[in-house]
């Protein structure tokens, strides 16, 4: 998976949707921006520089309700994982100084924590 979905202008109104794994032609409208957009923000490498961490933030169109989670990829095989399942919104990663913890903020649930 890639850090994030890419937008490529095409003709006024339309835009090209491109992953890791598909590309579409599509118009650029409110309900493409919300289901089809995810950003990628605060990327943090492990202190042995084989890791990162990563936040991946998407609306949900029904609810139009944001959320953020964080991910981990591996630098050298590109694979990446979600870490965070609970909360809505899991923010500003730190790895410790040893490289076997990471910090982050998050509004989870105190049972979670």
């Amino acid at each position: 998976m890639g850090l994030a979905n890419r937008c490529i202008p095409l003709n006024p109104g339309e835009i090209r949707l491109t992953t890791a794994t598909t590309s579409i032609d599509t118009h650029l409208t409110p309900e493409v921006l919300l289901s089809r957009m995810q950003s990628a923000s605060t990327p943090a490498i492990s202190p042995d520089g084989r890791e990162v961490v990563y936040v991946i933030s998407r609306v949900d169109p029904g609810s139009l309700a944001s959320t953020s989670h964080l991910w981990l990829m591996h630098i050298d095989t590109g694979e990446a994982h979600q870490l965070t399942h609970t909360g809505t919104s899991n923010t500003a990663p730190a790895w410790s100084p040893d490289g076997t913890r990471i910090a982050f903020v998050s509004n989870r649930p105190d049972a979670g924590r």
